[in-house]
């Protein structure tokens, strides 16, 4: 792998945080009812769920796509959404103590 790919994918990494702080905050909206925070939540779920397995972080890929279903889903199941957020929350803290 050359040292501009590396670089790239050590990048990405270091915004993941921050894509799990607006996940969380979309959730938390989309719970109180706002529908367009339902929507936003699953955009950033499915942005995520492509980018990351892109740039090698294919745990946060996985959990994200969990996540992106269940949002999909036509009734809001938030017992599901909770437990699919849970496991992107972990991937993402667990990758940037390691990496991808």
């Amino acid at each position: 792998m050359s040292d501009a790919i590396r670089a790239l994918m050590q990048a990405f990494g270091k915004k993941l945080p921050g894509r799990l702080l607006e996940l969380d905050a979309a959730l938390r909206c989309a719970r109180g009812g706002a529908p367009e925070a339902y929507q936003v939540a699953k955009r950033l779920a499915h942005k995520l769920h492509g980018t990351a397995g892109s740039y090698g972080y294919a745990q946060v890929s996985s959990a994200a796509g969990v996540l992106e279903a269940a949002l999909e889903r036509p009734e809001p199941d938030w017992t599901q959404i909770d437990a699919a957020y849970a496991s992107v929350k972990s991937a993402i803290l667990g990758c940037s103590q390691t990496g991808p």
